[in-house]
């Protein structure tokens, strides 16, 4: 009977999985049929049973919870009735109680509030608290529980809620080295989506101490519950040159502990028939081991690596923060249905200024009808169609001026452009979430006085984090200020095979011959088929890139790019061999490069993250890629990019960043950035017949990541 229980549970488990993965209803059925089969074979008060109960339970609460659901009053009853049944699970079980006890508090909540009793609330609470309490359990599952719990506290004690939803995120990067299949790290991430906002939105709530000291609370829980999979990376990132003198084979352990961590199994094609899906359990559960036993290893080694480097790879302190605010302000922006806030880090303290018209349903429509504005101006050809589509972005980039950028901006003292001979201000944008799908930088209105557009007041740059944002800092110390001979690489793809009419880029070469211009050593990769002066030093294929990236310390891309919608860590450059063998932020991930000093991504959405599922505090994306691996300035852009215009606006960047006839200096990117979108903006850098200022999908996308 026990292999029997296994194979039902491990094809339910399977099944839930495909479930969540591609959303078919009949996968989430016969998992709760082979589950319930689970239940019938396993021995009454078994460990096995508690695992069963337990999946069958959760199956039965997912289906309650799908859009439409007929049976969602029954399902949540009986998946009630299962979990309450549960005697005190012995002490060896108390992993697998908490994962009862969670689903439990989860299934209770639901029905309660679905009318059911105020019973439910209150036992929600109680199964909740028992899950988060015990310490053996995994972090997934103590989080979960935690969240729910603070969710039903808020309103109650508000103080003893913000304390739980401060410590459940403090256990979220415990997660991003646990899974060995890169679906199921994604998946796992995607389910506590929006969470971190959640949490933070509960900390500024509280009653409890000073309104700074909330901020500074608030701060913390963003740093470590966004972006969890880049945090980690970053945390075993770091100068190990001084370390590889005296103790060499402490770094390479380290690296190579490391790589094994940071490069999961893909997750492969879905198996059909049920041995299958219960041979893939089989080998999914060994992998799981073998990863565990390979992310504490990691953990040891980068624990001894912090004993002789000091806070190698650690989280900046409150002190730290505020001294990387120095140049600028970083503005951390969180939206959450409990309230929206920007949190204002500045050289003397953390604080917060709440943005009442920034409210979830709003931002997703507003991101909705900017990208659906953006994807008609580059498609029309119809002259009414294309005027209202620039309307729309107009009208997108006001709100966002209103809602977000001018009350940040007045609150930290930019009210007005910089007078002639006055030094332009730094601001870093950390939107995170749906917020993060729309070009900050750009805001303003179109018709009022100069002065009344984020473009005209503040130089912008982006990053996920301040421990993003540090980690390409130090990227730039370590290799020195000023102007240097630099050795750049060029790729361009005027064709792009596989796409309609090979998806041409007809200023591509173009681009990269102005590019070329402003430099003396140049690496040029092309289209094999196609015939330029001066020749191609090789073909634009993945594997030619990624050995060039080694030597180089400029890399520019003219070419298309994709952001995948539901794997981002498959979002790629689409270069000669994209169809068979692309370039992807997977594929960017295990490099490190010591001279880069700046990447220049024109290529669409670059910089952005997928528009859909609960990933979209990860940031992961070309742009967050090529910085992890030591490019401490990177171009990008947030959706698509005009061809005709790109040429000239990359034209105008390199110009930017030369003084007279010294060597490009790439410390200059985020400036030289902003006067080429301005000049393109304003029509002085771009030649032709456009309506520049009505047509924000000229040079509102490009933006500007990291030091």
């Amino acid at each position: 009977m026990r292999r029997q229980r296994d194979a039902f549970e491990h094809l339910g488990a399977a099944l839930h999985r495909r479930y969540d993965a591609q959303g078919t209803p009949a996968d989430l059925d016969r998992a709760i049929a082979a589950l319930t089969a689970a239940v019938q074979a396993a021995d009454p008060g078994s460990m096995s049973l508690l695992a069963s109960l337990s999946g069958l339970a959760n199956a039965l609460h997912a289906r309650a919870l799908r859009p439409g659901a007929v049976s969602a009053a029954v399902d949540l009853d009986r998946a009630a009735a299962h979990l309450e049944a549960v005697p005190d699970a012995l002490p060896a079980a108390r992993p697998g109680a908490a994962v009862s006890a969670s689903i439990l508090a989860g299934v209770l909540s639901d029905r309660h509030d679905r009318g059911g009793a105020e019973d439910d609330r209150a036992e929600a609470i109680r199964w909740g608290v028992r899950a988060w309490e015990e310490q053996e359990a995994d972090a997934d599952i103590r989080i979960t529980a935690a969240l729910s719990v603070a969710r039903m506290l808020a309103a109650e004690d508000p103080d003893r809620a913000a304390d739980l939803a401060e410590a459940a995120i403090g256990l979220l990067p415990q997660l991003a080295s646990l899974y060995a299949f890169r679906a199921d790290r994604q998946a796992m991430l995607s389910r506590l989506g929006g969470s971190t906002g959640t949490a933070a939105a509960l900390v500024l709530g509280a009653r409890r101490g000073t309104a700074r000291q909330r901020a500074e609370r608030a701060f913390r829980v963003l740093e470590s519950g966004r972006s969890v999979l880049l945090g980690h990376a970053l945390g075993t990132r770091g100068d190990l040159a001084e370390l590889s003198l005296t103790d060499p084979g402490l770094v390479a352990r380290f690296k190579e502990a490391r790589g094994r961590v940071e490069n999961p199994v893909p997750g492969g094609s879905p198996p059909v028939g049920e041995s299958q899906i219960a041979a893939e359990a089989d080998r999914r559960a060994r992998t799981a081991a073998v990863q565990r036993r390979r992310a504490a290893e990691l953990s040891d080694l980068t624990q001894q690596v912090r004993a002789r480097l000091g806070g190698f790879g650690e989280p900046p302190t409150l002190t730290e923060a505020r001294a990387e605010a120095g140049e600028g302000a970083v503005v951390m922006l969180n939206v959450s249905a409990l309230r929206s806030d920007a949190l204002l880090l500045t050289r003397e303290e953390i604080t917060s200024v709440e943005l009442t018209a920034l409210a979830p349903g709003t931002v997703t429509q507003q991101v909705s009808a900017f990208r659906t504005a953006v994807d008609t101006v580059a498609t029309t050809e119809d002259f009414a169609e294309l005027a209202a589509a620039q309307d729309v972005m107009a009208s997108v980039l006001e709100w966002l001026w209103d809602s977000v950028a001018e009350p940040v901006l007045t609150v930290l003292g930019h009210t007005r452009p910089p007078g002639d001979g006055e030094p332009w201000p730094r601001l870093w944008w950390a939107p995170g979430g749906v917020l993060g799908l729309l070009p900050l930088h750009a805001a303003g209105r179109r018709t009022a006085p100069a002065g009344r557009r984020v473009l005209d007041r503040v130089i912008s740059s982006y990053t996920p984090t301040l421990r993003a944002l540090r980690h390409a800092r130090e990227q730039a110390r370590r290799q020195g200020a000023g102007p240097v001979a630099h050795h750049a690489l060029l790729v361009a793809m005027p064709l792009t095979p596989g796409l309609p009419g090979g998806g041409p880029l007809t200023q591509a070469l173009d681009e990269v011959a102005r590019v070329r211009s402003h430099f003396g050593e140049v690496t040029f990769l092309c289209n094999p088929e196609v015939t330029t002066d001066p020749p191609a030093d090789g073909a634009a294929v993945r594997s030619e890139v990624l050995a060039r990236l080694s030597g180089v310390t400029v890399a520019h891309f003219a070419c298309h790019g994709t952001t995948h919608t539901t794997d981002p860590s498959e979002s790629r450059l689409l270069l000669h061999d994209h169809q068979h063998s692309p370039l992807t932020v997977q594929d960017l991930l295990p490099a490190e490069l010591d001279s880069a000093r700046l990447a220049y991504l024109s290529a669409c959405g670059s910089a952005s993250a997928t528009a859909g599922g609960g990933l979209r505090d990860e940031a992961i994306h070309l742009a967050s890629a090529f910085q992890l691996v030591g490019f401490p300035h990177v171009i990008g852009s947030l959706g698509d990019i005009d061809d005709r215009t790109a040429a000239t606006l990359a034209d105008a960047f390199y110009a930017a960043l030369r003084t007279g006839s010294a060597p490009p200096d790439t410390d200059r990117a985020a400036w030289a950035l902003h006067r080429a979108v301005r000049g393109i903006r304003d029509g002085t850098d771009l030649p032709g017949a456009y309506d520049r200022t009505r047509n924000p999908y000229l040079w509102a996308s490009y933006l500007h990541a990291g030091a």
